[in-house]
């Protein structure tokens, strides 16, 4: 998966049908291949807040965005008004800025 790390990335339609996804943020693409190869086990921690859906980062007629662009990911949510923005996985993690993986 490539994105531009400025856009925000929707995992909604993607990771409930995907049994791992390896993402890398200014991450060597060798050491994506060798990670998906097995050739050592990585960790990290998430460099952003993935969005929920794209309703969470949604623009209306008078170009507000739904999540308030001044407020950082892992703290949108207090300002949405009830509604989700974070993504929470299949296993109810939640995808926000400093969640530990490994495996």
């Amino acid at each position: 998966m490539a994105a531009d790390a400025k856009c925000p990335w929707l995992l909604d339609d993607v990771e409930p049908l995907a049994d791992a996804l390896l993402v890398g943020v200014d991450t060597d693409r060798g050491a994506l291949v060798d990670a998906a190869l097995g050739e050592f086990a990585p960790t990290g921690k998430l460099p952003i807040t993935f969005p929920d859906d794209a309703g969470a980062t949604a623009v209306d007629e008078d170009w507000r965005c739904a999540s308030r662009n001044d407020v950082h990911g892992y703290a949108k949510e207090q300002h949405m008004d009830g509604r989700a923005y974070m993504h929470v996985d299949t296993d109810g993690n939640r995808c926000q800025l400093g969640h530990g993986l490994s495996w």
